[in-house]
């Protein structure tokens, strides 16, 4: 899988500028910490959001040291697997989030936050899918 695709990914926005969620380490706090100096380097001055920090990462994908890269490649192996539980939390969730969350802002967590604090009158379907998909949600940093 190549650098490329990852940081084409439309949720790679999400990915690079999300808070660190907890103590637990995430995608996002293993590319901050073993990317440090690249991104100290070349990426000082990239503003959070929209995909910015990871279009400089790749825009330097040739000087990343090997410990950075290696980062980035588990940061895409576990982002897309994490994505894929994601979707099917999605689709078993969407009638609960639309009766719940219809009125929350996405991004940042909130609508996790909002289906979570939900939890003990969602669909049972729904309940599932949430307790499968936390542990990515942390790991993508999207969850507290």
């Amino acid at each position: 899988m190549s650098l490329k695709k990852f940081f084409g990914a439309t949720l790679t926005t999400m990915l690079l500028s999300a808070p660190v969620a907890n103590a637990q380490q995430s995608i996002v706090a293993e590319v901050n910490s073993k990317c440090a100096s690249e991104l100290k380097t070349y990426c000082k001055g990239v503003s959070l959001g929209e995909g910015r920090v990871a279009a400089c990462l790749y825009a330097y994908e040739n000087k990343l040291s090997a410990q950075c890269a290696v980062a980035v490649y588990r940061g895409v192996e576990d982002f897309f697997a994490a994505n894929a539980n994601l979707q099917v939390y999605a689709k078993q969730c969407s009638a609960d989030l639309l009766q719940y969350c219809s009125k929350v802002q996405a991004g940042e967590g909130r609508l996790y936050e909002c289906i979570r604090k939900n939890k003990a009158t969602l669909t049972d379907t729904c309940r599932a899918a949430l307790s499968k998909a936390e542990p990515d949600m942390k790991r993508l940093g999207l969850a507290h």
